[in-house]
């Protein structure tokens, strides 16, 4: 019998919990021993700064952006008054006691550039900003210095192409889909959740580093979870092939409050998991608007607490025809329960069924579902790249 080349090979996806546990330990090995005075001082500097501040505006673009989003979320639930850039709502002006932390890898992002040169005045007090980038020359980094805010010089791969993200969107330039392509926005992230939480918890900055991660690595991803995934997923259109005048399959993903943050950064992942002269049709339910599930197509729901929300909101979706998966910390919740597919998470204490849509963790710790989902779907990633490159081969 004539057996294809791929299917003799070991699939990428065998290897998540091994490539899960070394990523984990790849971003928490920052900061090493001669860099953990720095570290410490540069935390302990912008809990300061959040403390004195009346406001907190938080800014980036792309990727960078829902890793400020996860941050603003955390912050929001300290009863911090904050804004995203994602937001509609967010100061068009700022006043001299608001707080600015930007996000960008390279730090000569043009649209958060924008945003945090607003922060600068010459001649009047200026809007202290604290610039989170692996380029302590940058253009953003240089505002940080002028504003006497703090610039917070992150390890990661800074963008060597300084194409702007608007226009990588449109010609498919996009970053590797590997975690190459996105140690910046894990290392910003990092740097904030210890930060906020070592303050909250009142721990020394390096204990809670050490505790926390230990945590986030305590988690055995499932490689057939996540096989399921895949092999659910509609493939790509191929524009190089003829095809016959049909609706291409969509994926279409959901999630609310922090989970929903992860939800939208994982779609913005996967939307770029596409070939040369193909394209994968991915849209996250709050940007789409009026989204029509149809058959054949795969909602994707990531809900910690498996709310009964989302298994009603996934009834006239079944109906359609369409699969459903859910990435949750409870398969035995509602939405659990009529999923076709799960990837269980653990981090979510219990899972709610009634009350708050969203129920904002006030600690990292309390994030621990979103966190380590966070991890997965980069590993989820890297795996569904190698695995198409394993199959065309």
């Amino acid at each position: 019998m004539f057996v294809r080349k791929w299917e003799c090979m070991v699939s990428p996806f065998s290897e998540i919990t091994e490539i899960y546990k070394q990523s984990v330990n790849r971003i928490s090995s920052y900061p090493a021993e001669g860099e953990k005075d720095l570290y410490v001082r540069n935390c302990e500097r912008f809990v300061d700064l959040l403390r004195n501040c009346e406001r907190v505006i938080w800014v980036g673009t792309g990727r960078q952006e829902e890793m400020a989003n996860f941050a603003t979320r955390l912050i929001k639930a300290n009863d911090k008054q904050t804004f995203c850039s994602s937001d509609s709502s967010i100061p068009y002006e700022y006043e001299t006691d608001d707080l600015v932390v930007a996000l960008s890898s390279s730090g000569e992002t043009e649209r958060t550039i924008h945003y945090a040169e607003s922060a600068y005045r010459p001649i009047s007090e200026s809007t202290p900003v604290v610039s989170i980038t692996t380029n302590p020359d940058s253009t953003l980094a240089k505002i940080a210095e002028k504003t006497n805010g703090l610039v917070v010089e992150i390890p990661g791969k800074s963008k060597s192409d300084r194409t702007e993200y608007r226009e990588r969107q449109f010609t498919g330039a996009h970053e590797p889909l590997n975690l190459g392509g996105t140690l910046g926005e894990l290392y910003a992230l990092e740097f904030i959740l210890d930060s906020i939480g070592s303050a909250v918890s009142a721990t020394p900055v390096v204990d809670y580093h050490d505790r926390f991660w230990s945590k986030v690595r305590d988690y055995n991803p499932d490689p057939e979870q996540f096989k399921d995934l895949y092999k659910m997923l509609p493939p790509p259109i191929d524009y190089s092939k003829k095809r016959e005048e049909v609706i291409p399959n969509k994926t279409i993903i959901g999630g609310l409050g922090l989970s929903g943050v992860v939800a939208r950064a994982f779609s913005i992942r996967l939307s770029h998991c596409a070939g040369v002269d193909e394209d994968r049709l991915v849209n996250f339910y709050k940007d789409a608007g009026n989204i029509v599930a149809r058959k054949e197509d795969l909602a994707i729901i990531f809900s910690g607490s498996g709310q009964e929300f989302w298994a009603k909101i996934l009834k006239p979706v079944k109906r359609s025809g369409a699969k459903t998966f859910a990435v949750t910390s409870f398969r035995d919740s509602s939405l659990g329960k009529m999923a076709d597919g799960c990837i269980e998470v653990p981090g979510r204490r219990s899972h709610r069924d009634r009350g708050k849509l969203e129920h904002p963790p006030k600690a990292p710790d309390d994030a621990l579902f979103e966190i380590r989902t966070l991890f997965a779907m980069e590993i989820f990633i890297h795996c569904l790249v190698e695995e198409e490159k394993r199959r065309k081969n």
